[in-house]
């Protein structure tokens, strides 16, 4: 009787054992159940706002400079800007079609972070503002091949002859005048073909330029260029831009017809350029907006 008494109490004894632990378990699950999930991380996204295709230096917020301008917006704030003053042929003089280029998209680039800093354009619209620099440069770094091989060599043959390499592809300098400006060419003495309407339009732009004038236009119907003295700046710069590549091409024409020797290319981008533009932007040079003021 006694071992019943010992083997019932052992039975007991596993048995509340075994649901001691099983009521353990259902509290696990139950705590579980009811208790608020981890809170989601949240997920960095990265925002590009400029390509990265080509990354000029970038732009801080420009001092007043020997040649800078105040440009006043329709609502009277003001942006600075250091080359829209300037005489395209005397910066063509000094500096060459691609340093003129590269300084006007540094006026560009700074331009877009004066205006999202003031909240005047979105950075979706900022952004297209820097793809169109960026293609700019793009075009300066294919010019500053060009000019260098003009300086580079004596010979006409060598000069067009000369290897330089564009976005990965190699084209010799004769080859490379297919790229840019347009296939009439830019006739300076056509007041027609020097006014910025013209050397910003699709007319028989190569593909280079090409590629920089349907950029431009994408800006134009992103309303960054509503502000009418925003518009005036942006198409100038861009207008100079296209312009530019055309004088550069048309070196290469000269030379490939004989009418150019490559020891008179440096004089040939000047007067090129003279007959264009000789007052900037601020003034009433040929080709120029004559309703935008600078202070």
């Amino acid at each position: 009787m006694t071992e019943y008494v010992i083997i019932g109490a052992l039975v007991l004894a596993v048995g509340m054992g075994g649901l001691v632990m099983l009521a353990s378990s259902l509290k696990g699950q139950l705590t579980g159940m009811i208790s608020p999930p981890a809170p989601l991380q949240p997920k960095a996204v990265a925002i590009a706002v400029k390509p990265t295709a080509v990354q000029p230096v970038p732009v801080v917020a420009l001092p007043a400079a020997s040649g800078s301008k105040k440009i006043k917006l329709s609502d009277g704030t003001e942006v600075l800007l250091n080359q829209v003053g300037e005489s395209l042929q005397k910066t063509v003089e000094t500096a060459g079609a691609n340093g003129a280029t590269e300084k006007m998209l540094a006026d560009l680039q700074s331009l877009t972070q004066q205006l999202v800093a003031s909240g005047k354009i979105t950075e979706s619209q900022a952004n297209d503002l820097y793809v169109l620099a960026n293609k700019g440069y793009q075009l300066a770094a294919l010019e500053r091949q060009i000019e260098d091989a003009a300086q580079a060599t004596r010979s006409d043959r060598s000069f067009l002859n000369t290897s330089i390499e564009y976005n990965g592809k190699q084209y010799t300098v004769e080859e490379a005048g297919d790229l840019l400006g347009f296939t009439s060419g830019v006739d300076p003495d056509r007041n027609i073909q020097r006014n910025p309407d013209y050397v910003l339009s699709l007319t028989d732009a190569n593909p280079e330029t090409k590629a920089f004038i349907q950029l431009y236009n994408k800006v134009l119907k992103n309303g960054s260029m509503d502000d009418p003295a925003v518009k005036d700046v942006v198409s100038q710069l861009s207008s100079n831009i296209t312009y530019l590549t055309d004088v550069v091409v048309d070196v290469v024409w000269g030379v490939q017809n004989n009418d150019l020797s490559v020891s008179q290319t440096q004089n040939h981008l000047v007067s090129l350029t003279t007959a264009f533009d000789s007052n900037g932007i601020c003034g009433a040079g040929k080709g120029n907006s004559k309703s935008q003021t600078c202070n």
